[in-house]
C-alpha cells in the first residue's frame, strides 16, 4: 500500500513519523507533533494561524499559545532543514498570517505521501469490490491494506484536528476488518472468521454488523446455542426497525441453513441403489430454501422418500409426506430434495401455498409463477397458465415440491404430470382419493428428541439436570415443532435451566402459549391445523379430546358424539385426512397428545 517513491512519506497509522528521501525527520514533542500533523493532513492547504492553534489546543487555547505555535514552526523547519537535500526539501512557507507545507522533489516524483490517504483509498476500493460480490479481491484488498495498521492512529498525539483523524482512521479499520472477515464467511471461512468477530463484537457492542455476521458464522459452524443466545442479546440491543428486519430476516434461517458438515446423529442419507440414475450436469436450476440443519430420527423415512421419488419402479409421479401440525412435513420434504438435485437434470422448483393468502391467490397465479421459474413467460390468460405449466412440465425430468399443501384443492389440479416430472407433496393432508406414494410421520422418540435438544443447546446444559430434560421432553410429546421451541427458548435464555423452563411449561395452556416461535405459539398453530376441516369436524376433534383413553375405537366415538357407528366413522376419517387423528388400526384411531390438550382447552362444546 505504501508508496516509497514520494520524496516524503508521512505515517499515521500508528505513532506519526516522517521519512524525506528515506531520512527519518526528528518531529519533537508531541504538540509539535500535532503541529505537523495538521500540515501535512492538510493536502496542500493554507492554515491560518488561528486555526493551527485550535487544532493543536482547542477551543481554548492557553495564554501565549500564538508565540509557542511559531516556536514548534521554527524547530520543524530546523528538523527539515537537516534532513534536506538539493533535490529535495521540505520547507513551511508564511503567506499572510497563514502557513503551508510545501515539498520539492526531483521532476516526475510525487511529492507526499501518507499511509492514513491510502488506507481510506484502500477502503473505497474494498467497498466498491463488496459491492460486486468480488469476495476473493476483497480479501486480498482488506487483508493488504490492514496489515499496514500499527496500532492506534497518531498515538499520543494531542488536539481536536489528531483526534478527528484518529476517529475517522479507526472507524475505516472497523469497517475494512468488517469487509476481510464477511469475505472470509462468504468463502466458507467461517471457523477462521469467528475469533476476530468476536472480538469487535465484545468491545465494539453497538456496531450492528459484526454481531450480524458473527451470528452468521456461528450458525454455519453448528454453534447454534450460541447464536441463539447472541441473537436475544442483539434483538434487545437493536431497537429500530432496519435493525430488526436485518434479524429477523437471519432468525429465520438460524435453524434453516446448509450444514458445514453432517454428524453421525443427524446425518441425511443419500439416495439409494435403486434410484435413478444422477444427472451427469451438475448445472440443473434449483429453487430450494435452505435444508434444514437440526434434522434428526428421519433416517428412515428420507430413504423411503428418496425411493420412491428416484425409482423407476414406482407406481406413481406423486409422492406425499404428511403430520400433524409441527411434525415436521415440511423438513423433511426440503432436506430430501437437496438430496435429489443430481438427479433431476430438469431441475428443483419450490412453491409454498402458505405464503400468500387463499382467498388473494388462486391456482392460475400459483402456477404462472412456476412458469417464470421454469424461465418461461406467464401467459397473457390466467386460465392459460395451468395448462401451460404442464406442457412445460411435460418436456422436463424435473422435481416439484408443493410446501404447505394443507387443502387438496389446491393440489389436485397439478397432479397430472408427466411420468418424467415427479410431485412431492407436504403437508397436513392425505389427499384421499388420489394414487400416491404416501409416508405419514410419527412422533420423534426419546432419544431423537434428546438428540435434538443437545444440537441446539449444547449437551452441558441438557445434561445439568437429567429429569428435568426428561420432564421437558415428555411434555414436548415428541412433536419436533414443540421441541425446537424449547430449545431456541432454553439457547437464547442462558439463565433459564431445564427445571426452571419445565416448571413454566406445565398446566395446559401454560404449555401451548408458553411455547413459541419468533411469531408464533405453539397453540396458534394448532389452531390453524383445524382450519382445514369444517365447522362440524372441529365439534368432533374436541369432543373426542375428550375422551380419557390415549386411543379409541369408533363404538367408543360414536358413544361419545351420539351418532352412528357409520357417520362416526366417516367423522374419524376426516379428522384421520388431515392428520388430525392417526389410524392405529381398522377402526381404531390415536390423538397426539398436544392435540388433545389443544382441544382439550379450547372452547367448550355442547353435546346434543
Amino acid at each position: 500500500m505504501s508508496d516509497d517513491s514520494a520524496s516524503l512519506r508521512v505515517h499515521v497509522l500508528g505513532p506519526l513519523g516522517a521519512w524525506l528521501e528515506e531520512r527519518s525527520v526528528d518531529l519533537g514533542p508531541p504538540r509539535q507533533q500535532a503541529v505537523f500533523a495538521s500540515l501535512a493532513l492538510s493536502e496542500g492547504r493554507r492554515l491560518p494561524a488561528p486555526d493551527l492553534v485550535r487544532d493543536v489546543w482547542g477551543p481554548h487555547p492557553p495564554l501565549g499559545s500564538q508565540g509557542t505555535l511559531r516556536t514548534y514552526l521554527s524547530h520543524l523547519r530546523t528538523a527539515f532543514r537537516s534532513v534536506s537535500t538539493q533535490q529535495a526539501a521540505v520547507a513551511i512557507d508564511a503567506v499572510n498570517g497563514s502557513y503551508v507545507l510545501h515539498v520539492t522533489t526531483p521532476t516526475g516524483r510525487p511529492e507526499m505521501v501518507s499511509d492514513g490517504w491510502q488506507f481510506e483509498h484502500a477502503g473505497a476500493r474494498v467497498e466498491g469490490l463488496c459491492n460486486t460480490r468480488s469476495w476473493d479481491a476483497v480479501l486480498h484488498e482488506s487483508s493488504q491494506a490492514l496489515a499496514h495498521w500499527q496500532g492506534t492512529p497518531l498515538t499520543r498525539v494531542p488536539g481536536p484536528a489528531a483526534a478527528a483523524v484518529r476517529s475517522r482512521l479507526e472507524e475505516q479499520h472497523l469497517v475494512l476488518r468488517e469487509h476481510q472477515l464477511e469475505a472470509r464467511i462468504r468463502l466458507e471461512q467461517h471457523h477462521d472468521a469467528i475469533p476476530d468477530l468476536t472480538a469487535i463484537a465484545h468491545t465494539h457492542p453497538d456496531r450492528l454488523r459484526a454481531q450480524l455476521l458473527l451470528l452468521e458464522a456461528l450458525n454455519a459452524c453448528g454453534r447454534l446455542a450460541e447464536a441463539l443466545t447472541l441473537y436475544a442479546r442483539t434483538t434487545a440491543k437493536f431497537r429500530g426497525d432496519a435493525a430488526q428486519h436485518q434479524l429477523q430476516s437471519l432468525y429465520t434461517r438460524l435453524l434453516a441453513r446448509p450444514r458445514v458438515r453432517a454428524t453421525s446423529s443427524l446425518d441425511v442419507p443419500t439416495a439409494t441403489a435403486s434410484a435413478r440414475p444422477a444427472a451427469s450436469s451438475g448445472t440443473a436450476p434449483v429453487h430450494l430454501p435452505p435444508a434444514v440443519a437440526y434434522f434428526v430420527d428421519r433416517q428412515l423415512d428420507t430413504e423411503r422418500l428418496e425411493t420412491a421419488l428416484t425409482s423407476p419402479l414406482s407406481r406413481t409421479t406423486v409422492t406425499l409426506v404428511a403430520g400433524m401440525a409441527g411434525m415436521g412435513t415440511s423438513t423433511a420434504a426440503l432436506n430430501t430434495a437437496h438430496q435429489l438435485k443430481r438427479h433431476f437434470p430438469g431441475g428443483i422448483y419450490y412453491a409454498d401455498l402458505r405464503q400468500t393468502p387463499r382467498p388473494n391467490l388462486t391456482l392460475g397465479e400459483l402456477a404462472g409463477r412456476l412458469l417464470r421459474a421454469l424461465g418461461h413467460p406467464k401467459p397473457s390468460h390466467p386460465g392459460a397458465s395451468l395448462r401451460a405449466l404442464h406442457e412445460h412440465l411435460a418436456q422436463r425430468e424435473a422435481l416439484l415440491l408443493l410446501d404447505n399443501a394443507d387443502h387438496a384443492d389446491w393440489v389436485v389440479p397439478l397432479l397430472p404430470l408427466a411420468e418424467a416430472c415427479r410431485l412431492l407433496v407436504a403437508g397436513r393432508t392425505t389427499l384421499p382419493g388420489w394414487t400416491a406414494e404416501r409416508h405419514l410421520l410419527n412422533s420423534l422418540t426419546t432419544q431423537a428428541a434428546h438428540n435434538l435438544l443437545t444440537a441446539i443447546v449444547g449437551a452441558h446444559r441438557i445434561e445439568e439436570d437429567p429429569a428435568a430434560t426428561a420432564q421437558l421432553i415428555s411434555l414436548c410429546a415428541g412433536l419436533p415443532q414443540a421441541l425446537q421451541m424449547v430449545a431456541v427458548t432454553l439457547a437464547t435464555r442462558p439463565q433459564w435451566s431445564p427445571a426452571a423452563l419445565a416448571g413454566r411449561l406445565k398446566g395446559g395452556t401454560g404449555l401451548l402459549r408458553g411455547l413459541r416461535t419468533e411469531h408464533h405459539s405453539l397453540h396458534a398453530i394448532l389452531a390453524d391445523s383445524e382450519l382445514a376441516v369444517s365447522a362440524e369436524h372441529r365439534r368432533t376433534l374436541r369432543i373426542l379430546a375428550g375422551i380419557p383413553q390415549p386411543a379409541f375405537t369408533t363404538q367408543e366415538a360414536a358413544a361419545s358424539l351420539k351418532m352412528t357407528v357409520a357417520r362416526a366413522s366417516r367423522h374419524c376419517e376426516a379428522l384421520a385426512a388431515a392428520c388430525l387423528l392417526h389410524p392405529l388400526a381398522p377402526h381404531r384411531y390415536g390423538m397426539h397428545p398436544l392435540l388433545r390438550l389443544y382441544a382439550a382447552t379450547s372452547e367448550k362444546v355442547q353435546v346434543t
